[in-house]
């Protein structure tokens, strides 16, 4: 099995354990935090780190956009400030894995889009095919 895996590791973005410390030890007691991400000073109460392959995440709601929003850990650019604490709001979603896998994953995209083609699968599978399903190659 060795011969066939080809291991893909390399360097990720660095993260101090110290920050992650800070963070966890936040969001377990409940207390807000202000914290420098992306040269901008950001609000917010933490809920949860989530790590995802070689990367951390803070899930927590801003403040200051008052909406839930995850954040890089290694983007954080100034430690965390420890502000009050707070009751905890509701979860952002009852499956927190399904939310954070599709805010993860629809994030880098500024735009999204659903597309529906009026056409069997096969036709619209096919190489090469086009938008007209009678041009269909012959093969």
């Amino acid at each position: 099995m060795q011969s066939a895996i080809v291991p893909l590791t390399g360097p990720g973005p660095a993260v101090d354990a110290n920050l992650l410390a800070a963070l966890a030890a936040a969001c377990r007691a409940h207390e807000g935090i202000r914290f420098g991400y992306q040269k901008r000073t950001r609000r917010a109460e933490p809920y949860s780190l989530v790590h995802i392959g070689r990367r951390w995440y803070l899930l927590a709601f801003d403040l200051d956009r008052d909406d839930w929003r995850t954040f890089r850990v290694d983007r954080i650019d100034a430690p965390p400030q420890p502000g009050p604490r707070f009751t905890p709001r509701p979860a952002p979603a009852e499956d927190l894995r399904a939310f954070m896998t599709d805010t993860l994953s629809s994030a880098p995209y500024r735009f999204q889009a659903k597309i529906l083609f009026r056409a069997p699968i096969d036709v619209v599978a096919e190489p090469g095919s086009t938008s007209d399903p009678r041009r269909r190659r012959a093969g």
